[in-house]
């Protein structure tokens, strides 16, 4: 029953008008991330919409997130549409949505240690470093 306490939490977060104005703002975030999108090929679209709605399910939980997916959805469809509208994408964004809330809501954040070795932030520097040209490398392999 721990799962079910998760979602009534979540709803009774609509009742606080921070929550309705962070959802409304992150909202207009999600959509406007929707059309910012790096195309590799003619078949491959990376975006970058999924942040507004991991967000607000983070901080907001599962009901709060499927709504806004829903709202999302509709309203990114309104301001440029691209086709025929479909409700079985917007359940597939209402459920992206719900699954980001029940997984990210309540997560305790991890705060770092202070007093990270010299070494430890040299060997992460490093292993950054080497993702970074790997995926460089990836990229500059797929556009050309």
């Amino acid at each position: 029953m721990a799962f079910f306490r998760n979602f009534k939490k979540s709803f009774e977060e609509l009742k606080s008008i921070r929550c309705l104005t962070v959802t409304a703002l992150l909202i207009g975030v999600s959509v406007a991330l929707k059309f910012v999108m790096i195309m590799p090929s003619e078949t491959l679209k990376i975006s970058f919409a999924f942040v507004g709605l991991a967000a607000i399910g983070m901080l907001y939980g599962p009901v709060v997130a499927g709504l806004a997916g829903v709202v999302t959805d509709v309203i990114g469809f309104l301001v440029k549409p691209t086709g025929a509208f479909s409700p079985i994408f917007t359940l597939v964004e209402v459920a992206g949505a719900v699954i980001y809330g029940i997984f990210l809501y309540g997560l305790n954040p991890v705060k770092l240690d202070p007093h990270f070795s010299a070494d430890s932030r040299q060997t992460a520097f490093r292993c950054s470093e080497y993702l970074w040209r790997s995926s460089a490398s990836i990229f500059s392999a797929m556009c050309s």
